[in-house]
């Protein structure tokens, strides 16, 4: 019993800490669009229906905003939704698929061709020097 409620206890503060940096990435997009706008807080608020101070307390990642009321200031900046809210950690199981050169035939030579000079020559010296003959 004292297992489930120790882990269950860890889990949320986990969980905290993940809400709480999700919450400040929203808050930090919010800004950063708001100021690539080139607009203030004032005009936000008036355009989007939320008040300048919970977009103060949205924007240094306090504030818990509802999906509609975000969806409101996304419109006011001319984003969408999903821009803000984007989360930037990748699915466990992307971590699985075939990496990216060695996704088709060719793709090594590709990057060989790709390569500079130098990394080049590197290769050719890891791949010459690796030939050893084979004990028969």
């Amino acid at each position: 019993m004292i297992e489930t409620i120790l882990n269950d206890t860890l889990f949320d503060v986990e969980e905290s800490g993940h809400r709480d940096m999700f919450l400040a990435n929203v808050g930090a997009r919010v800004k950063l669009t708001r100021n690539k706008c080139r607009i203030s807080r004032r005009v936000l608020s008036e355009r989007s229906g939320v008040s300048e101070r919970f977009l103060a307390q949205l924007e240094h990642g306090k504030g818990n905003i509802s999906i509609v009321r975000l969806k409101a200031v996304a419109d006011a900046l001319g984003t969408s939704l999903a821009e803000l809210v984007r989360d930037e950690r990748r699915p466990e199981c992307e971590s699985h698929t075939i990496p990216e050169w060695r996704a088709h035939p060719g793709a090594i030579a590709d990057l060989y061709r790709h390569a500079t000079a130098r990394d080049q020559a590197l290769v050719i010296e890891l791949l010459v020097g690796s030939r050893r003959p084979v004990p028969a």
